[in-house]
């Protein structure tokens, strides 16, 4: 799940600003001519500036790829919509604690499930977090796959400089829904009407 990320260069930071005080410090008390001196004072505060740069331009793409989220925020097969909307809430709560953030349902068909029940379960879990939980529709994305064994949703909260397919989320194996009969037509009326 995401979390706030630690600052992992402190000790180079640190680095960074006790080297440059070193060399001023011994260019002050060389025993080289005042314009020399002046001289070393000059190119410690160049390579000081020259250093911090090079760590602060490190420090992003570091930091960046850990923006990542390493687990979804949460994953659930077929509860009831009672239990789901309790899920989604919390999924709510944080995307309106992270402001910057995108959420993205990810729902997996079913290897001869009812054809369509993804997208049905997709498209109600985000109306009611734009509906119900005052989500901006501009910061949720669903998305369909097929297949799994069993039908699937993955809640993800992800930076928007990162797609989900990079995630590995989604589709575990080949196959197909199976048909729509009667029994799928009553269930996907019932999950379309259920929002609040």
């Amino acid at each position: 799940m995401f979390a706030p990320t630690r600052h992992t260069t402190s000790a180079w930071s640190g680095l960074a600003i006790t080297v440059p005080l070193l060399v001023v410090t011994w260019a002050s008390r060389s025993s080289a001519p005042f314009g020399a001196q002046s001289v070393l004072l000059q190119m410690s505060n160049i390579a000081a500036t020259l250093l911090s740069l090079v760590l602060l331009v490190s420090w992003f793409p570091l930091n960046s790829a850990r923006l990542a989220p390493d687990s979804p925020f949460d994953e659930y097969g077929t509860i009831s919509w009672h239990d789901e909307k309790a899920r989604l809430d919390n999924f709510a709560i944080q995307l309106q604690h992270w402001e910057k953030l995108i959420g993205y349902i990810l729902v997996v068909e079913a290897v001869d499930g009812c054809p369509g029940e993804a997208q049905a379960r997709a498209v109600r879990a985000k109306r009611y977090l734009v509906e119900y939980r005052g989500v901006a529709n501009n910061r949720l994305i669903w998305k369909v796959a097929c297949c799994s064994k069993e039908l699937n949703t993955t809640l993800l909260l992800v930076p928007p400089e990162y797609p989900y397919s990079l995630y590995g989320y989604g589709a575990t194996i080949s196959g197909k829904a199976g048909p729509l009969n009667k029994s799928c037509k009553l269930k996907l009326v019932r999950i379309r009407k259920s929002i609040g």
